[in-house]
């Protein structure tokens, strides 16, 4: 399905919500939008794989294994 398909179709499924339901629609892609801008941390740490991650490399550096950036630049 491409972008216009896609649209077309929102269009439609709107169209049948009262306004309540519409608002939340409204406010849900908004912040589909901005929610990298909201909180950048979030979606980084959005899967475990990718906290354990961060996580480790804090512990690294903490120990002593990683140099500091501004040490680096």
């Amino acid at each position: 399905m491409d972008r216009i398909q896609i649209l077309e179709q929102l269009k439609k499924e709107a169209s049948l919500l009262d306004q309540s339901k519409l608002r939340e629609v409204f406010n849900f892609i908004k912040y589909l939008k901005h929610r990298e801008k909201l909180d950048p941390t979030l979606e980084i740490l959005s899967t475990e794989e990718d906290y354990k991650k961060v996580k480790r490399g804090l512990q690294e550096k903490k120990e002593g294994k990683m140099l500091d950036w501004n040490l680096v630049k």
